[in-house]
């Protein structure tokens, strides 16, 4: 993917830059997931310090074409994407 960034960078906008890495359908109880993460974290990479779970509640948002935060607002993964909206947020101040 960061090739491709750096080819959109080259064609289309010199500007472009990668602010972070979003992790999502993370699993913390999996070793697999962390150890990615953590050798991702080592190479240097811009991960995000906001992990998005996996879960049934993004397909039953998306099949009904509403928002997560509108479906169920007090979800865990809801809570993550607001979360991850902060860190975001506090970024660009």
């Amino acid at each position: 993917m960061l090739a491709q960034v750096t080819e959109l960078q080259a064609d289309h906008n010199e500007s472009l830059a990668v602010e972070g890495i979003v992790i999502n359908h993370y699993v913390s109880t999996t070793g697999f997931h962390r150890n990615l993460v953590e050798e991702l974290i080592g190479e240097g990479l811009p991960i995000l310090p906001v992990y998005l779970s996996s879960s049934v509640k993004m397909r039953e948002s998306h099949e009904r074409c509403l928002p997560l935060i509108y479906l169920d607002r007090h979800h865990k993964l809801t809570g993550q994407f607001v979360d991850l909206l902060h860190v975001l947020e506090a970024a660009t101040e």
